[in-house]
């Protein structure tokens, strides 16, 4: 993939994302008419199962799939649902948590394979980025 290519494919991935973290906006969006809104357990299902072809089988750790965008975007997603599922349990403590603990993992891991040119200082910014969310994230959660 070329360096005009690759930016191009970033360029589209961030503006998709916005586009989904401003609908997001912690609230479920209407369902079209005539069609049932998703539950939140099934889109944790579906996110989870998403989610496990962004680790590694044999021990766990956090892939970049596509880009790095792409992995946290899901592991917001399943925050998102575990949030919703578990809200009345603890305010959404430990959806939180989780997320945290699944960004702190992939920024570790990109920052690490930067050091061998793998990925590029935007994505190790962008996962300190992702980092200091999570941390947002838990201690909103934590406060309520």
């Amino acid at each position: 993939m070329t360096i005009v290519t690759r930016s191009a494919a970033v360029v589209l991935l961030a503006a998709a994302a916005a586009i989904a973290l401003g609908q997001a906006g912690g609230q479920p969006s209407a369902p079209a008419p005539g069609a049932e809104p998703p539950s939140a357990a099934a889109r944790l299902a579906a996110a989870e199962k998403a989610c496990m072809f962004l680790h590694d089988l044999a021990d766990g750790s956090p892939i970049a799939h596509q880009t790095v965008e792409h992995s946290y975007l899901w592991s917001l997603r399943r925050f998102e649902a575990q949030r919703d599922v578990e809200f009345a349990k603890d305010r959404g403590e430990a959806a939180a948590r989780r997320h945290l603990e699944h960004v702190k993992a992939l920024h570790d891991k990109i920052a690490g394979a930067n050091a061998k040119g793998a990925f590029s200082k935007f994505d190790v910014a962008a996962t300190q980025y992702y980092v200091a969310e999570a941390e947002e994230l838990l201690a909103k959660a934590r406060a309520k």
